[in-house]
C-alpha cells in the first residue's frame, strides 16, 4: 500500500473537466464570476501540488510530532477559514466558542475513529491521520459555516421576536432555541 500512483499530464488535465464545466454554466448564466473560478483553479492546483510533495515527506518520516503538527496547522486554518467569513458579523464571545469547540470536536472525533473505530498502528500513522482529519475538519468546517450563517439570517430576520421574548421575562436560552435549533437543522443536511 506504500505505492506512490503518478498521474500523467492526460490525467490531470481530464481532472479539469469539472472546472470547465462549471466555467461554462457560469458563461451561460452570466454569472460574472469566472476570473474568481480560474484563480481558484489555480491556487488549488498549486496547493495540491505543494500539499503533495510535502506529504510524500510526512508519509516517509511516520514521526508522532510531524503528525500531530499538520493536524494543528490545518486546525488552524480551518478555524481561521471560519472566523474570516464573519469578520463582523458575528461576536467576539461567539469567535471565542468556534476558536475552542471547532479543534475540541473535531479532534475528539478523529481520536474516537483512529483509536476506537480503525485501531490503525502505529496511532500516527500520517497516511491514515492525515486524510482522515481532512476528511473530518472538511465537514466539520462546512458544517460550522452553514450553522453560523444561517444563524446570522435568523438573528437578522427575527430579531423582533427575540426582543419580544426577552422583554415578557424569557432567557436568553428561551429566545434563542428556534433560531438555534433551526441552524443546526441547516448545517446538519449536507451530511445526512
Amino acid at each position: 500500500m506504500d505505492e506512490i500512483i503518478s498521474l500523467s499530464l492526460y490525467q490531470l488535465l481530464v481532472a479539469y473537466v469539472f472546472v470547465l464545466i462549471v466555467f461554462l454554466i457560469m458563461k451561460w448564466r452570466k454569472i460574472p464570476k469566472q476570473k474568481l473560478l480560474f484563480m481558484a483553479a489555480v491556487r488549488m492546483s498549486i496547493q495540491l501540488i505543494l500539499v503533495g510533495y510535502l506529504l510524500l515527506w510526512v508519509f516517509d518520516q511516520k514521526n508522532p510530532w510531524v503528525t500531530l503538527l499538520i493536524i494543528m496547522v490545518m486546525q488552524t486554518f480551518a478555524v481561521a477559514t471560519i472566523l474570516d467569513k464573519f469578520k463582523k458579523k458575528i461576536s467576539v464571545p461567539l469567535k471565542k466558542v468556534v476558536m475552542i469547540s471547532f479543534p475540541t470536536a473535531t479532534l475528539s472525533v478523529l481520536l474516537y475513529f483512529l483509536f476506537l473505530v480503525i485501531q490503525i498502528d502505529p496511532w500516527y500513522d500520517p497516511q491514515y491521520f492525515i486524510p482522515i482529519a481532512g476528511m473530518i475538519i472538511g465537514n466539520s468546517m462546512t458544517g460550522v459555516t452553514l450553522a453560523l450563517s444561517q444563524m446570522d439570517t435568523q438573528m437578522k430576520d427575527h430579531h423582533a421576536k427575540v426582543e419580544e421574548v426577552l422583554i415578557l421575562g424569557g432567557s436568553v436560552s428561551e429566545a434563542t432555541k428556534p433560531l438555534i435549533d433551526k441552524s443546526f437543522q441547516e448545517a446538519i443536511v449536507p451530511t445526512l
